[in-house]
C-alpha cells in the first residue's frame, strides 16, 4: 500500500473550472490574467531564441539586474521563481513546520491554504471584518503568530492595507514573519517591498502573470533580506525558471511605457464598468484588475454568463460574501459584453 502524508488526506485537487475544454470564443474573466497581450518586445525576443538544448541561467542574473532597477532594491534581495505560487510554496515549506502558528485573513487567495495546511496543524484564519464595506483587520492576533500571510491588494476584494500599517506590524512583532503577496502591485502602485532592507521578518512576493501579461510562461519573484533568502535558497531549484521566461521578463521590464498604457486602459474600462453597472448590483472599490460584485443571485448570474460563453469567479462561498462574484476587467469592448449580459 502506498502511503501519503496525513496532511494531504483532507486536501482536494485544484479545480480548474472546466477551462481546459473551452473553445477560443469564450471570454475568461475568472483568473485575473491580463486581458491585453504583453509588450511586442516579448515576441521579438522569442523569435531570436535558439538555445533550447541548454539549461537556463540558474541564477537568473540578467533578469535580477532588471528587476533590481524596477523595484529599487539590490539584486541580492531578489530571487526569481516559476510563478509567485512557486515562491509561496517554498516560503511555507521552509518557514513552517508542524507546530508553527500561521495566520491569514480571509477572504483571501485560497491556493495558499494548501501550502500552509500541508505543513502545519496550527493554521488560524481570522475573518476580515465587513469585507464589503469597512474591510477591517484584527491585527491583535499577529502577536501570537509565527507567520502571517497578507494579500495586498486583497484578492478578491481589491482593498489595500496602507504601507504604514504593515511597517508598524513588522516593528511591533519582530519575531513574526510577514509574507505579503503583492500579485496586483502594478495596479495599486503601493508596495512595502522597500521595507525588506531593514526588516528580516518580511517577505514580499510578486508575479508577471497579471499586469505584465505573462501568465503562460510562469514567472514570479520574491523579495527579502539576503539572510532570509539564504534559507529559501536551500531548497530552491533554479532550473525551474526556464530561459524563455527569463528573456520575456527582461523584455517587459524594458517596456514600462507599454505596461502603464495598458493599466490606464484597464482603469478606464473598470470605471466604465462600475459607472454602467445595473442598479441591482453593487461594485466594491478595487485597486486591482478585477471588481468584486454583490449580485441579487450569484448562481443565476454565473449560469447566465456561462450561457453567453463568459467565465467569471464565484466568491459566494467566503464568509460575508454571499452572492458575490469577481470579474476580471479587460478592454471596454469586453466589458460591454459583460454588462449586456448583466442587464438582460
Amino acid at each position: 500500500m502506498i502511503n501519503n502524508r496525513e496532511s494531504v488526506n483532507a486536501l482536494k485537487p485544484y479545480n480548474v473550472g472546466g477551462r481546459s475544454s473551452l473553445s477560443p470564443d469564450w471570454e475568461c474573466f475568472d483568473w485575473n490574467e491580463s486581458e491585453f497581450p504583453p509588450s511586442n518586445k516579448v515576441f521579438e525576443v522569442m523569435k531570436t531564441f535558439y538555445r533550447y538544448e541548454r539549461y537556463p541561467d540558474i541564477t537568473a542574473s540578467k533578469l535580477k539586474e532588471e528587476l533590481s532597477k524596477y523595484v529599487s532594491l539590490p539584486a541580492d534581495f531578489i530571487d526569481v521563481y516559476n510563478g509567485s505560487d512557486d515562491g509561496l510554496k517554498d516560503i511555507f515549506t521552509v518557514f513552517v513546520d508542524k507546530d508553527t502558528k500561521v495566520l491569514s485573513y480571509p477572504p483571501s487567495y485560497t491556493q495558499v491554504d494548501t501550502f500552509i495546511s500541508i505543513n502545519t496543524d496550527n493554521y488560524e484564519k481570522v475573518q476580515i471584518i465587513d469585507p464589503l464595506d469597512k474591510h477591517q483587520y484584527d491585527f491583535t492576533h499577529c502577536a501570537n503568530a509565527d507567520v502571517v500571510y497578507l494579500v495586498n491588494p486583497n484578492n478578491p476584494t481589491g482593498k489595500l492595507i496602507d504601507v504604514s500599517v504593515i511597517k508598524d506590524l513588522l516593528e511591533s512583532n519582530p519575531d513574526t514573519l510577514f509574507v505579503v503577496d503583492e500579485a496586483y502591485y502594478e495596479f495599486a502602485k503601493q508596495s512595502c517591498a522597500h521595507l525588506v532592507i531593514g526588516h528580516k521578518n518580511l517577505i514580499v512576493t510578486r508575479t508577471f502573470s497579471k499586469a505584465f501579461g505573462l501568465a503562460a510562461v510562469r514567472l514570479g519573484y520574491v523579495m527579502a533580506h539576503p539572510d532570509t533568502l539564504f534559507h529559501l535558497r536551500k531548497i530552491r531549484n533554479g532550473k525551474t525558471v526556464n530561459a524563455l521566461a527569463q528573456l520575456c521578463g527582461i523584455a517587459v521590464l524594458n517596456d514600462i511605457d507599454y505596461l502603464d498604457a495598458r493599466i490606464d486602459e484597464m482603469n478606464d474600462s473598470k470605471k466604465f464598468f462600475i459607472d454602467n453597472l445595473p442598479s441591482e448590483y453593487t461594485a466594491i472599490e478595487s485597486h486591482a484588475n478585477f471588481v468584486l460584485v454583490k449580485t441579487p443571485n450569484s448562481e443565476q448570474v454565473l449560469k447566465k454568463m456561462k450561457e453567453n460563453k463568459i467565465l467569471i469567479r464565484d466568491r459566494s462561498s467566503f464568509t460575508n460574501l454571499d452572492d458575490c462574484v469577481r470579474i476580471t476587467i479587460g478592454s471596454k469592448k469586453q466589458i460591454i459584453r459583460v454588462l449586456d449580459v448583466l442587464s438582460n
